[in-house]
């Protein structure tokens, strides 16, 4: 609650500024959660376990259970990645959009969902998705939204 008070509004007298820094800290990969995303995510897709943001020994929590269980049997099937591609209108893509990769044919592939979107410079735009750990290693273009517009080549993400 805090924060959300904290956030500037439209009347933010420098919104490059607030843009540019938002793009920076995704490019970090420090995810953000909206409403159109709660519930979409476990917190291990959004690399949180990566940043020291979650404790496997202290207190109960809710879904401390499939948390816990995720990180001593399971294998994770999604990861969030960084997405990097040229364009304007990083404004138009909301969280939680389908992100796709193109077949052979042609035909547009569902592979994870978009976590946020920013305009790092008048031409780059910068975005965080959960994809399927399979696509991450495969270096294939990706696309956000079943057009298959604007290509963006997608990179792991390091936190060290």
């Amino acid at each position: 609650e805090f924060w959300s008070q904290q956030v500037p509004d439209d009347s933010c007298s420098d919104t490059e500024a607030l843009e540019n820094w938002l793009a920076k800290e995704t490019k970090a990969g420090i995810p953000q959660v909206f409403s159109a995303t709660q519930e979409q995510f476990i917190l291990q897709e959004l690399n949180l376990h990566e940043l020291g943001a979650v404790s496997f020994k202290k207190g109960c929590y809710t879904g401390q259970e499939i948390i816990a269980r995720m990180k001593f049997l399971g294998k994770l099937k999604k990861r969030m990645c960084l997405l990097e591609g040229n364009g304007t209108a990083a404004d138009q893509l909301e969280p939680g959009a389908d992100v796709f990769i193109k077949t052979i044919e042609g035909l547009p592939k569902k592979v994870g969902k978009l976590v946020r979107a920013h305009t790092l410079t008048d031409t780059i735009i910068t975005a965080l998705a959960v994809l399927n750990k399979e696509q991450v290693d495969t270096g294939e273009t990706t696309y956000i939204g079943s057009d298959l517009d604007t290509g963006f080549i997608v990179s792991d993400l390091s936190y060290s």
